[in-house]
């Protein structure tokens, strides 16, 4: 029988793991410590028995791949398995798609003291002295973003109303408890059946996934945007920094006008943007068609969503003013996109170009390619903030 994995995330100290594996005496507990990776030395505990390793490669992807998958792949039953704090849910569960490993839940804990100015700053895990290996240049807010958004159920240090309205928005299925009254047996049963428990879209899933509530609270607000004209390119390098301040999430598809085929994918958290390329846009109508392989456990929406170009974010104030509205709305292409020559097409495209291989330092961040069916080398976060 394959494993049964409950994963346990989070940044901060806890014991969530320890106090699933007593709730569960047949269970095995697997534990992993990257803080020696740069150097190619992995420490994992299984149930308390510890095995360093020595990787010819330091890097979080290897771990994956010639560690943790395998292990989980001998064991039966189910596995707790307890995450390096640097380490984002989505990745593992994207090492494990592709075997028979069944992911239970995902179980993210929480510092309510830190979280929102973890997940709005433009800290670096390098800053903070916590990269995972030589070029993860991620950033705490893509991280803290990333473990949350991905958990099924939630476990909080404290109690903080306007994090609450954050995470009502951010992950509005998963049932939360705090860790002075964890019972992780009520937790487990919480979990609804349409809950994500470790799968993921290809990039063509729904913006407002578990349908967050859209009117403000506590200062915190979703706030949708969709216009059937694509982008100009360099309008929207120049408003992005205007359109992503005090935004604590940004997720959407985006349309634009030097590369009328595809869909370009846009994500921040905090300081850090990141952009790729999840495929190619379909012609006439019915289901999307993936310009990639899709992913094993992808959904995905009517032709029309994604022509109309949603980008949803969540910010913690009450509105958007009128110089991000009008920021927002002048970044979109005025003029018949179709009627442009070769000429000035091919100028719009050479930014989108640089944009969607990574290269450079375009619109004031690093980027990577995302949705192409190869993870990025340290999880789904690499990039950095100006």
């Amino acid at each position: 029988m394959a494993a049964q994995v409950v994963l346990v995330a989070g940044l901060t100290r806890h014991d969530v793991a320890d106090e699933l594996w007593r709730a569960s005496p047949e269970s095995v507990l697997v534990r992993h410590d990257l803080s020696g990776l740069a150097d190619g030395v992995v420490r994992r505990w299984v149930d308390g028995r510890l095995t360093v390793l020595e990787l010819a490669h330091g890097c979080v992807s290897c771990t994956l791949r010639l560690d943790l998958v395998p292990l989980l792949e001998r064991l039966d039953g189910r596995v707790i398995v307890h995450l390096d704090p640097v380490l984002e849910p989505e990745a593992v569960c994207f090492a494990l798609s592709e075997t028979e490993i069944d992911v239970e839940a995902v179980i993210t804990v929480i510092d309510s003291a830190t979280w929102l100015s973890d997940a709005t700053g433009g800290d670096t895990l390098d800053d903070r002295g916590m990269r995972a290996a030589e070029g993860d240049e991620r950033t705490i807010a893509q991280l803290v973003v990333g473990q949350a958004e991905f958990a099924d159920a939630l476990v909080l240090t404290g109690d903080d109303p306007v994090l609450n309205a954050v995470l009502d928005r951010l992950v509005p299925l998963a049932p939360r408890q705090r860790l002075d009254e964890l019972d992780v047996t009520a937790l487990l049963a919480a979990i609804p059946g349409n809950a994500r428990r470790g799968g993921f879209d290809d990039g063509f899933g729904s913006l407002l996934y578990g349908r967050p509530p859209l009117e403000p609270a506590h200062g915190v607000s979703v706030v949708r945007f969709t216009e059937r004209r694509p982008f100009h390119p360099m309008r929207l390098h120049n408003a992005l920094d205007v359109l992503l301040d005090g935004v604590v999430r940004t997720r959407g598809r985006v349309w634009v006008a030097s590369q009328p085929d595809q869909a370009l994918w846009l994500e921040s958290a905090g300081g850090g943007l990141r952009v790729g390329q999840p495929g190619a846009l379909a012609r006439g109508g019915g289901r999307l068609v993936r310009g990639r392989r899709g992913t094993p456990r992808g959904r995905r929406s009517p032709m029309g969503r994604l022509l109309r170009r949603p980008l949803a974010g969540t910010r913690r104030d009450h509105h958007v003013g009128r110089t991000r509205r009008d920021r927002r709305d002048s970044a979109v292409r005025t003029g018949d996109r179709r009627g442009a020559g070769a000429d000035q097409r091919a100028r719009l495209r050479r930014p989108v170009r640089r944009l969607a291989r990574g290269d450079g330092n375009l619109m004031g961040h690093n980027s990577f390619r995302r949705h192409t069916g190869d993870p990025p080398p340290h999880g789904p976060s690499t990039a950095r903030p100006s």
